[in-house]
């Protein structure tokens, strides 16, 4: 061969070779033990080792020689109401980019809310309000404030009066925390339930449609729970075969592969709420309950206009809401670690 074609032949290879090889990601986790879908984070190591921007959510991702493992955990309130209303999708990419043609949508995104306007923490019926208005401390109806619960129960039984909760007087603060944190816990419990189905699209042998979390035709298990601090915790174990990326196990191939965790937008502007502002003023709404019997009780509610046009304050994930949130990590797949002696 002459100088004249070997040159030009020499340095292609050099090219290529440095190309391929300066692109690889680094190894990715083993997953040495068992992992058991279930919504519980006792099978990771936490905190989990990737985060967002805006620290509202954290993931993890692993393999073995035939699952990749998904967690995906938000202790942040917002952000949770967020994943539980737009949904969230995975996407896999087994080259290493960033398509989007195999992916699973979990949560799916719940219908509009016939309700206008709903409290911080979703519940109906008290406008913006953060707490839900017990007995009739708080107006059911009112779409014009934020309440803030009730002081009182307002109802008794058998003619004696009630204050708070059928007994000694409730500090303000205190009750006003303690109503909103079971209305949260509520709501959360009521939309994790109605998060029962998944979407699929472009595995290996498999359907493209929707299968329920117990559906035994799916390969994939998948499961959702609340933390005890009202967060929530993804799981997921997907075969690498349904990605054909078992061949590469097995013939012992490192290629990149990217996973994409993408929170859709909140319909509706920051954190689901129309207009996506906290406006200013100040409301303050009494009530008084009057129970059967004689006995009477007050609840009242304090709270701050809306303002649906914008124009006030907004902050961290409520800036965010508005647009996808993307988080992709690209990885080679990890091998196991040979036995220590």
């Amino acid at each position: 061969m002459s100088r004249q074609f070997l040159l030009p032949l020499l340095a292609s290879v050099v090219v290529l070779q440095s190309s391929c090889s300066h692109k690889l990601a680094p190894e990715g986790n083993y997953q040495s033990s068992p992992v058991v879908a279930d919504g519980r984070l006792n099978d990771w190591k936490l905190p989990l080792r990737f985060t967002n921007a805006d620290y509202t959510v954290n993931y993890a991702v692993t393999n073995d020689d035939k699952n990749l493992y998904i967690c995906v955990v938000s202790k942040d309130p917002v952000t949770v109401q967020r994943i539980l209303k737009a949904g969230m999708n995975i996407y896999l990419d087994p080259k290493g980019a960033k398509n989007k043609e195999i992916s699973i949508a979990f949560p799916i995104r719940k219908a509009a809310d016939p309700v206008r306007y709903r409290s911080r923490y979703g519940d109906p019926g008290n406008g913006n309000g953060y707490g839900n208005g017990y007995g009739n401390g708080g107006n059911p109806n009112s779409t014009d404030s934020v309440g803030a619960g009730a002081y009182g129960q307002g109802s008794s039984s058998g003619g004696s009066a009630s204050q708070g909760q059928q007994g000694a007087p409730m500090d303000g603060a205190s009750s006003i925390a303690n109503s909103s944190a079971i209305t949260r816990r509520a709501n959360l419990e009521k939309l994790l339930g109605e998060s029962d189905t998944y979407n699929t699209t472009g595995f290996i042998n498999m359907q493209n449609g929707q299968y329920g979390l117990t559906d035994t035709k799916s390969p994939i298990l998948i499961s959702m729970g609340l933390t005890n601090e009202n967060g929530i915790a993804y799981e997921a174990i997907i075969p690498l075969r349904n990605l054909s990326y078992d061949r590469m196990v097995s013939k012992n191939e490192t290629r990149n592969f990217s996973v994409g965790i993408v929170l859709n937008a909140s319909a509706g502007g920051a954190g689901g709420r129309p207009g996506g502002g906290q406006g200013g003023g100040g409301g303050f709404r009494p009530s008084v309950g009057l129970g059967m019997g004689g006995g009477m009780g007050m609840g009242m509610g304090m709270g701050m206009m809306r303002m649906g046009g914008g124009g006030g304050r907004r902050n961290g994930a409520n800036n965010a809401a508005g647009k996808e949130d993307d988080n992709w990590y690209t990885f080679s797949l990890a091998k196991p670690q040979p036995a220590t002696k």
